[in-house]
This record gives C-alpha cells, structure tokens and sequence, in this order.
C-alpha cells in the first residue's frame, strides 16, 4: 500500500496524523505546547464530564456525524488533562456492538488535533479532526451496506456462511485503487461508491459488514508486502481467522488465497519478500492504534494456528465467566444483558469470539435475558453451595 503523511499544524495544539503514515516522528507529542491558561474560567455552554465513558460516547456520537471541530469540559486538573484525554480515546475507540463504531471509526479518521486550556479542577478540550470521508458520504454507506446485507441473504446462515458471502462480495466487486489522489480510497465509502480502495478500505469495508451481519471482526495494522497494510481477522466459534481481501481482489476471478487462514499457514500463498507483520501501537497514537501483537490482544482475540476447518474446537472457556476473571457473577450477567440489548439494537455485540461463547449460559445458542438470569441464579446458590458448577446449577429446579 502507498504511504502518505500528513501533518497539520495548529495554534497552541498538538496535531496527529492517524493512518497512513511514514514515520513514527510524526507522533511525538508534547501536551504541554498544547496547554494555554493555566488559569481560566470557561462558558458554561460547553458540556462538562466527569465520567471516561460519557465523554467517550459524545464523541463517537460526533465523530459519526462528522464534526470537525468538537469543544468539551471534563472536570479534571489541567497538569492531568493528557492522561485523561488519553483514557477518553482508548474508550472512544472500544468494540461497542455499533458496526459504525468500534475500528470503523478508528480508520475512518485521517488527522486530529488537540489544545487544552483548563485550571485546578476544570479542563476544555478542543479537538480539530479530519477525515476520510464527509457525512453525506457516511450516509451512502450506510444504504449501501443495508442494501447488500439485504441482498447477500444472511440471516440464518451460520458465521462461515456469512464471512464466505461478505468475502467474495468484496474481492469480486473492489479494485486496488492505483490513484491515491481521491482521499476516499481510504475508505469503506470509495470500496462500495467507486468500486476502489487501498487496503485500509478493503478492511473497512468487510469490518463494517461482518458487522453488521453479527460476525465479530477486528481491523489488523502492519506491514506486508514491504509497506504499512492492513488486514482483518474474524471469529467462527471463538476461534479468529486471518483474512486479507485486497490481496486475493488483486489475484482475480473471486480468489481466496489468504481467506480465513492461521498464523501458521496465512502466507502459504505468498512467494514475495515481508509476509504479513501485526504491528504494534504507534508512537505517540497508542490510544488510536492497539498493540496487535500483545497478549493482551492474543487474549481477547485468539487467533487459530491453522485454517479455518469445520472441525476445529472451540478455544478454552468458562461458561459464564463473560468477564474473565475466573469468578461468575453479577458484572458477568450486566454483560450479558448489554449483549443482548445491543443485539437487538445493532445485531452485534461488544464481546469478543470467546466472551459470546461464554455468555451462552443456558447453552441455548444465543445470547439472551435467560443467560443472565441463569447466571444471577448460579450467583446467589454458589455462595451457599461451595463447589457448585454452572452445569449443576441448570439441573436443580428453580
């Protein structure tokens, strides 16, 4: 993929060029170019926060509509406003169950810039983002997504049925966009607009529709081929596979040379130079970019060793333990039932391949207010009945 970098520089601010670019020099960040008052009052016009996960939402909820210049407060001390600004944009850019946020969001970006001004208990932020694509532009995808979803027939299909049809829909239907001069060729909107795109669009675009078909899928930035790439990788029963369609568009008539592949066997394909690298947070960006090749990362996201085959077990669970944390209870069944209402509202959820595996309380295939139920009920008779397993506690009549 061709690079650009672009940086944008602006008054008393700090401005980070996003995806692509050439060198990590062009994140260094100094937050204190960005401070303006030590000292200052502010109108009381400008919303306030005191919550991450509140000011994390107002700006997903302008990021999707495009706006360009967001103003907010957040009550905390100026000398602390980096920190907290960076705990705001590891949440923004979190799975949140919206197939248009979540990773769609976070390539959709091409630049941000920041200044701060604030006192002892108060800072403002003024953010300054450009993107890849405007909000009409937005809204086109929006139909043409709903419109090919529609048209791929996926309801009832199982998760590898779902992944075929999106897959070959894209390497059958988009080119590799050899003019770089339509930014939109970053993106999910010149994939289905133009029939064009660079690899960051490629992986939108089958980001955005796994999506919405309640496939969980994740964008994956590194370098292949000698240059920065970027592929996708996606869960079939808890297990993630690596898929990368600009390349198999590249090879023609609908080819899946590098679909649903493992870490073993991803570039069995490929005779060139700089096989597919994950990468890792950039520097100065670490909040945009996560590190693909931590274990946190391999933790969330297991990715298999081999190909995607019809027989491949499910990786290690705990039934229940949504969270993780080897205890079932309350927090496991608030995650269960914000899986559910995300469900219904967006056909998707927040958790990752192992967490939907675990959430399935009642082993019923799905992910509903029963497993909650289910889940609160093995809560309250485990802390009478030591030993207690969650299979046990589905036997005994309520």
């Amino acid at each position: 993929m061709d690079i650009r970098k672009c940086i944008t520089a602006l008054a008393a601010a700090v401005t980070i060029a996003l995806w692509p670019a050439q060198s990590a020099a062009a994140y260094t960040r100094n937050f204190s170019g960005a401070t303006v008052a030590a000292q200052q009052t502010f109108s009381s016009s400008v919303q306030n926060f005191t919550s991450v996960g509140d000011a994390a939402e107002y700006l997903r909820g302008c990021i999707r509509s495009r706006q360009t210049n967001i103003t907010f407060g957040y009550s905390v001390a100026l000398k602390s406003s980096a920190q907290t600004l960076d705990s705001i944009f590891l949440e923004l850019f979190s799975e949140t169950g919206r197939p248009d946020e979540g990773d769609y969001i976070r390539y959709g970006l091409y630049s941000y810039g920041v200044s701060m001004s604030g006192n002892s208990s108060r800072t403002v932020y003024t953010l300054e983002l450009a993107y890849f694509t405007n909000a009409q532009q937005e809204r086109y995808v929006d139909s043409a997504v709903s419109s090919i979803i529609s048209k791929l027939s996926l309801s009832g299909k199982s998760e590898y049925e779902k992944i075929a049809a999106i897959y070959e829909y894209i390497v059958s239907n988009v080119k590799y966009a050899d003019d770089l001069s339509d930014e939109t060729v970053y993106s999910a909107y010149g994939a289905l607009a133009n029939g064009k795109a660079v690899c960051q669009g490629f992986a939108q675009l089958f980001y955005r529709l796994a999506s919405e078909a309640g496939i969980s899928s994740r964008v994956v930035a590194g370098t292949a081929g000698g240059g920065d790439h970027a592929w996708n990788i996606a869960s079939i029963n808890g297990w993630y596979y690596l898929l990368d369609s600009t390349w198999d568009s590249n090879m023609g008539s609908g080819a899946k040379y590098f679909f649903l592949k493992g870490t073993s066997d991803f570039d069995a394909n490929y005779s060139g130079s700089n096989p597919h690298k994950a990468g890792v947070g950039r520097e100065g960006a670490e909040s945009f970019y996560p590190d693909y090749t931590s274990a946190e990362f391999a933790k969330l996201y297991p990715i298999a060793a081999k190909a995607y085959s019809a027989s491949d077990k499910a990786p290690s669970f705990k039934r229940g333990d949504i969270n993780g944390d080897s205890v079932i209870d309350g927090s496991d069944a608030t995650m269960a039932l914000r899986a559910y209402a995300e469900i219904s509202s967006f056909g998707n959820t927040r958790l990752t391949g192992p967490q939907r595996l675990a959430a399935d309380a009642d082993s019923d295939g799905k992910t509903d207010g029963s497993d909650a139920t289910v889940i609160l009920r093995y809560y309250a008779l485990a802390s009478t009945n030591p030993g207690l397993t969650l299979e046990d506690c589905m036997k005994i009549q309520p």
